[in-house]
């Protein structure tokens, strides 16, 4: 999108979070970037790599996007970072963490940590950290079918559960919408 007037040069530049090829090659030249990777699964003993992807990831993102000359990112995260309580209540983005609530789940408490990191670091790194928020993704591209499935599987009554309170949705391309507005208008160190 233009800024101030000008329209920027876009290009996409993939790396695994491990570095290879190395990350601040892949940045080079880069004023912004969205941090968007990250590993979604329920099973409990993906935990330490969910935290490996999310923090450890996000920190060797962080670190090769201030090598590169990188001035802001946007990190995406979930809306369980933000919206889960045991209280029937709104929660907006001014929410403490829930992190004894999420204790159980290791996605979204990895994704606290992700957070957290990335806001603490980026301070110390003279970055602008943006984070957005989306709820429950839904819509064209779901090839692993993650969210969608949780959607057919419920419909189908393979899960004999509903949860307390709901369940949000977004459809896939407002969130994208809404990451771009991010890098263009969120402020930094705030969340969406």
């Amino acid at each position: 999108p233009p800024h101030d007037g000008v329209e920027r040069s876009r290009r996409h530049a993939f790396s695994d979070l491990d570095g290879t090829p190395p990350l601040a090659r892949a940045f080079d030249g880069v004023s912004a970037l969205f941090h968007l990777a990250g590993f979604v699964s329920r099973d409990p003993d993906d935990g330490q790599r969910m935290m490996r992807v999310h923090i450890d990831g996000t920190r060797r993102v962080l670190e090769a996007a201030k090598a590169a000359g990188v001035r802001r990112v946007v990190l995406a995260s979930t809306s369980g970072t933000i919206a889960v309580s045991k209280e029937p209540v709104i929660l907006d983005e001014r929410a403490p963490y829930p992190t004894e609530i999420v204790g159980g789940w290791p996605y979204y408490l990895s994704k606290i940590y992700q957070e957290k990191l990335a806001l603490d670091l980026g301070a110390t790194l003279g970055l602008d950290i943006v984070i957005v928020n989306p709820s429950l993704l839904l819509g064209p591209g779901d090839e692993r079918a993650s969210s969608t499935g949780d959607v057919r599987r419920f419909l189908k009554r393979e899960i004999p559960v509903v949860p307390d309170g709901g369940v949000s949705f977004v459809d896939a391309r407002d969130a994208a919408r809404a990451t771009v507005a991010a890098l263009e208008h969120g402020r930094a160190g705030e969340r969406y």
